[in-house]
């Protein structure tokens, strides 16, 4: 054998492995995140079901409160949190799989509510309709009168909210929270809600001189 040949076949030896290697990592990592990302994305569905049960009862942890976050499951490695946990606004938040100094990142918002490999957003400075509604279904107030409808009723009705802007500058939004009982469509609260900051105006809902 020549040593041309036995080059070629040393080639062959170490060479197609080896490129065979990288051709199957990249065809895995471009395969769906739920396929290479199954495992990160099942850890990442739990501690969202513990943040949205925390979010229920005493609204969504801050960012920092790495006590709180550990509590729910987050796991800490070094400076992180796995997953980071990102609170946007009072209704609003995200998790995101940091990996390297460049994206893009295995991420989920409470907006999109979808896993994805995407860069890091800071999402809107104006929330959606149904985040002025669940900051409103968050109050005290609403919770102990949804309830007493309930049990009143036995469960057959329940609140309904509507949502309207009442100034289009500031973005401050009437919620007018109501009960349909068959006869009548009953008002209870009137909560004015700084779209911007994401903070009710006027905690009690009323409005000024009712």
């Amino acid at each position: 054998m020549t040593s041309s040949n036995k080059f070629k076949r040393t080639i062959l030896i170490f060479g197609l492995p080896l490129l065979l290697t990288i051709a199957g990592y990249f065809i895995w990592w471009s395969l769906p995140v739920s396929i290479n990302r199954r495992g990160d994305i099942e850890f990442g569905n739990e501690r969202i079901a513990k943040v949205e049960q925390y979010k229920q009862q005493l609204g969504l942890p801050e960012t920092n409160n790495w006590k709180t976050l550990k509590q729910l499951g987050f796991k800490q490695r070094g400076d992180l949190l796995i997953p980071d946990y990102q609170k946007l606004n009072d209704t609003a938040y995200q998790l995101v799989y940091l990996e390297g100094f460049d994206g893009p990142y295995l991420l989920w918002n409470s907006y999109d509510k979808k896993w994805q490999k995407s860069m890091v957003s800071h999402f809107p400075e104006h929330p959606k309709e149904e985040d002025v509604v669940s900051l409103v279904e968050q109050t005290k107030l609403y919770r102990d009168q949804a309830k007493l409808i309930d049990s009143l009723s036995s469960g057959k009705r329940d609140l309904s909210m509507f949502v309207t802007l009442s100034d289009t500058v500031k973005n401050i939004c009437h919620v007018r929270v109501s009960e349909d009982n068959g006869s009548s469509l009953v008002t209870y609260f009137n909560f004015m809600v700084d779209a911007n900051k994401m903070v009710i105006l006027n905690p009690t809902g009323k409005l000024e001189g009712q």
